[in-house]
């Protein structure tokens, strides 16, 4: 998952991501996004409600863009 945040709240923010079980991996980048965010989550279903309900509903996001891994 690729992060946008608020104007100087990546740090904060990469330490709220941290602190959620399903959040694996943080990376603060420079360029279009701000954070890229490794999760790992058992279901589609699953996934959509924790972006949706408490990825997005972070004060600091200002904009997701989920990609999905396959093996």
């Amino acid at each position: 998952m690729m992060i946008v945040s608020t104007p100087g709240g990546e740090k904060e923010l990469a330490q709220d991501l941290r602190r959620l079980s399903e959040v694996k991996e943080v990376w603060e980048v420079y360029g279009e996004y701000d954070l890229v965010v490794r999760v790992q989550i058992n279901s589609l279903q699953l996934l959509d409600s924790f972006v949706r309900d408490r990825i997005r509903r972070m004060p600091a996001v200002r904009l997701t863009t989920t990609m999905i891994s396959v093996d």
